[in-house]
């Protein structure tokens, strides 16, 4: 849920940016997208830290159980997050990113279900991650949608 809050706390602060004169975040759909770049920078950062072995354990298949399946979606989260900073093809970056998350989705059901911690905190409940899954797909969506339609005009 740590991203969660990332994500609410880094879009309120590209909002207030925007409330100040900053022009790129006087939209709420920019300040969203580049507070989804602080996010998986946040977290993909995290797959790089003491926390690869909780990620390894989250993995649900045996056959990428391992390091370099936690270090390629921490890559991929990262260079996600500079590709949605740079406003470029942003419904391409959404929709790439709401499969990411598809993907993932059973890791972090297995993780609840086998209750393994991560940061050496016990595991969020199993509804609530998978609330936040389907909430992050969905502002992935509306902002996915949003940048295609301000490509169009």
């Amino acid at each position: 849920m740590v991203s969660l809050y990332v994500l609410v706390i880094a879009t309120a602060a590209f909002r207030i940016a925007g409330l100040l004169g900053v022009g790129i975040f006087r939209g709420f759909t920019d300040c969203l997208r580049c507070g989804f770049a602080v996010m998986f920078v946040f977290t993909g950062v995290s797959h790089f830290t003491s926390m690869k072995d909780d990620f390894v354990r989250m993995i649900p298949f045996e056959f990428f159980r391992n390091d370099a399946t936690v270090y390629a979606t921490g890559a991929i989260e990262i260079a996600g997050a500079l590709w949605l900073a740079s406003g470029r093809r942003v419904g391409t970056i959404c929709v790439l990113f709401i499969v990411f998350l598809a993907a993932v989705l059973p890791a972090n059901i297995y993780a609840s279900v086998n209750d393994i911690t991560l940061g050496g905190r016990p595991p969020t409940e199993l509804h609530l991650r998978v609330m936040a899954q389907v909430l992050y797909m969905a502002l992935l969506a509306f902002v996915g949608l949003a940048g295609m339609h301000r490509n169009r005009r």
